[in-house]
Formats: structure tokens, C-alpha cells, sequence
């Protein structure tokens, strides 16, 4: 079995089916300078209103010179494409962000720029990822 070495530390993939989401969610936040060096990660629990319906993303990357954002799903493998998952990718890129999505993301970390932070969000449609752990 693949493992990684970082930092003097071995890791080995672990089954996803053996871990909740939210477990995951908070390792990806942990490790979220090494994964995605550039970027604020944060957590993403604000409801997104589309034509398609109402949705909760997980994270959010944002660029820290604020030229992108990527709202992230956060899946395990053995969850299915079709449905929950798919539905939700549409939901999100056809979502409806405000200033009220800006201001959720600033009380998540005060460090962010409100005024960048709102012409970003109010003002280009963000990107959208879906991380899964794979083995």
C-alpha cells in the first residue's frame, strides 16, 4: 500500500467508508496551507439559492490576492455522482451570492478584506470543486 512522508511522518490511506464527512472536512482545513498554498480555506455552511434550489457547500477557496474563489464540496468515494452530488455542483454553479455570503465568510476569518471580499463574491461566479479521497 502508498503511503506519503511529510514532515517526518508517514500517512497510508484509510477507507473512506470508515470516516465521516465532517472528519474529512476538518482534515483537509488542518492540512489546507499545504494543499492549497495561495489560498483561504475555509468552512462554507451558507445556505446558496439557485434556480435549481437551495444548497449548503462545505469550503471555500479564496485567492489571497482575491483574483478567484472555488466552492467546495467535500464527498467520500463511495458516495454517487448521480444525484446528491451532481445536483449539488449545478445548484452551486448557478447560485445566487451576496454580500450576506461575504460577510459569513469574514466572521469566519477577520484577516480577509471585506471590501475585496465582497466585489469577489458579489462580482465573478466562483469556481467549483469536489475533493473526494481516493486510494
Amino acid at each position: 500500500m502508498a503511503r506519503i512522508l511529510h514532515n517526518n511522518t508517514w500517512y497510508s490511506p484509510i477507507d473512506s467508508a470508515s470516516m465521516y464527512e465532517s472528519l474529512y472536512e476538518s482534515k483537509i482545513l488542518n492540512s489546507s496551507d499545504f494543499l492549497f498554498p495561495g489560498y483561504f480555506c475555509l468552512p462554507f455552511k451558507k445556505q446558496v439559492e439557485s434556480i435549481y434550489g437551495p444548497a449548503i457547500p462545505d469550503l471555500v477557496l479564496i485567492d489571497r490576492e482575491y483574483r478567484e474563489w472555488i466552492v467546495v464540496e467535500v464527498e467520500l468515494e463511495h458516495h454517487s455522482l448521480k444525484g446528491d452530488v451532481l445536483d449539488q455542483v449545478v445548484k452551486f454553479a448557478a447560485g445566487d451570492y451576496t454580500i450576506s455570503h461575504a460577510d459569513y465568510l469574514l466572521a469566519k476569518d477577520n484577516s480577509l478584506d471585506l471590501e475585496k471580499l465582497r466585489l469577489l463574491v458579489t462580482g465573478s461566479r466562483p469556481k467549483i470543486s469536489v475533493v473526494v479521497p481516493v486510494q
